[in-house]
């Protein structure tokens, strides 16, 4: 799956999720305390095994279900500082957040779907060939949130993040900044 598919499918689910979030909005006449915001983050990723260890972009959709509930919706590409190796994750998580008036903690996991990239050479007289192998698996996201929250639309925070599967668990921490309905 390539980037701008990913990119276009999590922009799908976070208009899906603004519209669902609207809609109940005007059928209510009470505050029902339910936000969404989007954490843009860019931070360093590594992996067990083999040396692998990069630059990460992470993108969450995050929809608060109720005063303790979160829904995230994650993609996550690692890429590998020097080589053509590259991790990517797409998953849908679920977890507890503990929110005060400027900032909010929230851990979470759930499911998603991994591709790891991973580029081997292969070596034929003086020359090398670069392959590229994909594999595709099921993976565990797991995700700590911490942001301080100074307005209502716009925050900063941490997030760390791993996903456990049968292929490379990569785990890390990105720097966010945050949009949305925050309070």
């Amino acid at each position: 799956m390539s980037r701008l598919k990913i990119i276009k499918m999590m922009l799908v689910i976070l208009l899906s999720f603004s519209w669902i979030h609207h809609a109940y909005a005007e059928t209510t006449s009470e505050n029902n305390g339910h936000q969404w915001w989007l954490d843009l983050g860019l931070g360093v990723g590594v992996g067990n095994g083999n040396v692998f260890g990069g630059g990460t972009a992470l993108i969450d959709g995050n929809y608060r279900l109720s005063e303790h509930q979160l829904f995230t919706v994650r993609a996550m590409q690692t890429n590998e500082i020097f080589g053509q190796n590259n991790f990517t994750d797409v998953g849908v998580l679920y977890g507890a957040i503990a929110k005060a008036k400027y900032g909010y903690a929230a851990v979470s996991a759930g499911l998603g779907w991994v591709q790891y990239k991973e580029a081997y050479g292969q070596h034929t007289g003086l020359f090398q060939r670069e392959h590229i192998r994909t594999i595709n698996t099921v993976g565990l996201p797991v995700e700590l949130q911490l942001f301080v929250t100074p307005t209502p639309y716009v925050g900063i925070g941490i997030i760390g993040f791993s996903n456990v599967n049968s292929v490379k668990t990569v785990s890390g921490a990105v720097l966010a900044l945050q949009f949305g309905n925050l309070w």
